[in-house]
């Protein structure tokens, strides 16, 4: 059951199916003003991780999730997530924090923070999920990109009894410079159960996603058909699958892998599910768009008794700069006269400018390691304050433990033994030092 936590968002988003209330341009070169994909707590946002140079007027500061629990449109608080961002790079969020409301007492508890780690070059190098209250580390993701700087492979980690349990594992296939395939392990500990998920993809002759197929698996070997996506883009669309590769590879925080992002200016996209030995018709969604690319309503239907019917419907309102201001969710009851209900959520987003002046810094650590690759031994240096010890330790990419180097300061030299005082074996291992609290991590390639 456990493993379901990840296969419903994956499954029914993690298809390409494109976010509500984000205008739909390529984003191979990021716009001033970036729109933000309501997903997963509304919290899937555009960090700007590959370019630097990028300069935005506004930016996210928090957005507020609210239910309403009367006909009369009462809006009752239900989460808050508040968005700390990098001094050195304004666009770049270091920290989500989210909260939870509580009207009994009229207070906000903590929820869990995200908290985001990057490489030299502004890639992900890992995002962790921990509560605040006991500071215990829930999740973590690390990435893995090709010579092209493409995605490649994203681990997910879970923590369980004091141990990082490999638990996600997501591939991505190309074919010149087309997204092709994607390859899904889920690991549920728990149950010791190994499930596997497959998606492919056929793309027009720009590269853009036409339809995806989805499969299901026990073995990996055995592949059983599961769903079909079509999708159809506007007359007057220009994204590419270029632009698409990149705002995978580089716009999609590992937290919210299995969130949706929006690849192009889409006007439906239609689902089948396999039963029976054939294709039959399950669902499907309808977008509006006014301005060119500014989305406003996402129609959801399913098919029943050879019609479409009407499920749920968000609405996207956006401000005088054109930025999403909020989004609304209503649910279609035929008994009702317009059909649509008063809506009965909601997320309101609030925008603010990028200065950086009055940031907060999460984690200034700087780690660094040389050789990288190495063959016998590299150094491990601590760009912090230099007469506050440092612990280190040497993960492997399962999230297992190989090497506690204990505490130093300065530099210290890792001579590619484990524990054990085995060498290991060539590979990529994950780095973590701790100073003082302030956390920092860096991947190492061991070639031998």
């Amino acid at each position: 059951m456990k493993a379901m936590l990840y296969l419903l968002p994956a499954l029914l988003l993690l298809m390409f199916h494109p976010a509500y209330g984000v205008s739909g341009h390529d984003r191979s070169v990021l716009p001033e003003s970036y729109q933000i994909s309501p997903v997963l707590n509304s919290s899937a946002v555009d960090y700007g991780t590959r370019y630097k140079s990028v300069k935005r007027n506004r930016r996210l500061a928090q957005t507020m999730e609210q239910y309403n629990n009367s006909s009369a449109i009462t809006w009752v608080d239900r989460v808050r997530s508040d968005y700390v961002y990098n001094l050195a790079n304004p666009s770049q969020a270091d920290t989500i924090k989210q909260y939870d409301y509580y009207s009994s007492s009229n207070t906000w508890s903590p929820k869990y923070n995200v908290v985001n780690t990057w490489d030299d070059s502004w890639e992900y190098l890992l995002s962790q999920t921990w509560n605040p209250l006991t500071s215990i580390v829930a999740l973590a993701y690390t990435r893995v990109y090709d010579d092209q700087n493409r995605l490649t492979l994203t681990y997910g980690y879970e923590m369980y009894d004091n141990t990082w349990i490999n638990s996600l594992r997501y591939y991505y296939f190309y074919t010149g410079s087309n997204l092709t395939g994607r390859l899904i392990y889920v690991n549920d500990y728990l149950e010791g159960i190994l499930n596997y998920y497959r998606y492919t993809f056929d793309c027009d002759p720009i590269g853009r996603i036409t339809d995806s197929y989805f499969y299901i698996s026990h073995d990996s070997l055995n592949w059983q058909n599961y769903m079909r996506y079509h999708y159809t883009y506007s007359p007057d669309d220009v994204s590419t699958g270029e632009g698409m590769i990149n705002n995978i590879s580089h716009y999609t925080t590992p937290f919210y892998i299995c969130g949706s992002t929006d690849y192009g200016k889409m006007t439906e996209i239609t689902g089948e599910v396999f039963e029976q030995n054939n294709w039959n018709w399950a669902e499907r969604t309808l977008f509006t768009y006014e301005n060119g690319d500014t989305r406003i309503t996402a129609t959801e239907q399913t098919y029943y008794l050879d019609m479409w019917i009407n499920t749920r419907k968000t609405i996207s309102c956006y401000d005088a700069d054109n930025q999403l201001a909020s989004v609304e969710s209503a649910v279609w009851n035929p008994m009702y006269p317009l059909g649509w209900m008063p809506p009965n959520t909601r997320t309101l987003y609030t925008w603010e400018n990028t200065t950086g002046a009055e940031d907060e810094t999460i984690a200034p650590l700087k780690l660094c390691t040389a050789p990288n690759p190495f063959n016998t031994s590299t150094s491990i240096s601590i760009l912090g304050k230099e007469d506050i010890p440092t612990k280190a330790e040497i993960y492997n990419l399962k999230g297992q433990l190989v090497k506690s180097l204990g505490s130093f300061q300065g530099s210290i030299v890792w001579d590619g033994k484990d524990n054990r005082g085995i060498d290991v074996p060539t590979g990529i291992y994950l780095v973590k030092a701790n100073q003082d609290g302030n956390p920092a991590f860096r991947k190492v390639f061991r070639v031998r």
